[in-house]
């Protein structure tokens, strides 16, 4: 049977690693949902981990989840490189990371914890992806539409299953009923994206000092270009130690970036 790590960033608490976790179940697959005790978002592939945590596992109880919930004191870098060297137990065919409460597009790629995790395990040699909801321009107390992505996880699982040493980036707008179809998207790490503002803020509100707008874009069928346009995509993630070969059934996906017409603009600095 495959086995499955399900992690994210947000916390074992955020009902988007569930929602994964169920649809991994309904796939057949045995799964083992690990997750951050608190919020790790922007962690990256670090292997942070709360050493003054006694004990730094410790075991959660979902309701109509028939897996094993785990809640785990350490960044998600450090709970995939725990599953990927068997220190949890048999090493996971498939690492499934989110669904993320807000995108991971461009080069915030590079500061997610939740593409961090997925990198790992696809690092390690397991079929990886990590999963977004795109609601990154709405409040806090909107309602997030877990299950739209999870959909969008479930008609590809298996395709997912058989890309071997791969890691796949997944982002779906938050809405009730998609309108588009899923479509490959070029990931473009072009500089400075969005999602990546509050942070910067944080960080000048704690030295009271004035952030610099930075330079924000979105290269036409980027998926910076296409999830706000309200379509979900998928594209891969590159891992270091040589080029991978793209998965076949990639190619069966529309491929906006071959016809797109949309002219590569500016955002504001928001």
């Amino acid at each position: 049977m495959t086995r499955v790590l399900v992690t994210n960033d947000d916390g074992v608490d955020s009902p988007g690693v569930i929602e994964l976790a169920r649809v991994a179940r309904a796939a057949g697959y045995d799964v083992l949902v690990a997750a951050p005790l608190h919020q790790s978002s922007g962690s990256a592939a670090g292997l942070w981990f709360d050493r003054s945590a006694q004990p730094p596992v410790t075991s959660r109880e979902v309701p109509d989840l028939d897996a094993p919930v785990f809640a785990v004191a350490a960044h998600p870098g450090m709970i995939a490189l725990l599953a990927m060297t068997g220190q949890l137990g048999p090493i996971p065919d498939l690492v499934l990371s989110g669904i993320n409460d807000a995108s991971n597009l461009g080069s915030g790629v590079l500061h997610s914890g939740t593409a961090g995790a997925a990198i790992v395990g696809a690092a390690h040699g397991a079929a990886a992806a990590a999963v977004s909801l795109y609601c990154d321009e709405i409040p806090d107390s909107d309602p997030r539409r877990w299950a739209t992505a999870g959909a969008v996880v479930a008609g590809i699982l298996d395709d997912i299953v058989g890309s071997r040493g791969t890691a796949v980036n997944i982002n779906v707008p938050n809405v009730e009923e998609l309108s588009k179809p899923l479509v490959r998207a070029r990931w473009q790490p072009d500089g400075c994206v969005p999602s990546l503002l509050p942070f910067l803020a944080a960080f000048h509100d704690a030295n009271a000092t004035e952030m610099v707008a930075p330079d924000l874009r979105r290269p036409p069928g980027s998926d910076l270009d296409l999830v706000p346009a309200g379509y979900p995509t998928v594209s891969t993630l590159p891992i270091g130690g040589g080029a991978r070969e793209t998965p076949a059934w990639l190619d069966r996906l529309p491929d906006p970036s071959l016809t797109s017409t949309i002219k590569e603009t500016s955002w504001p600095a928001q």
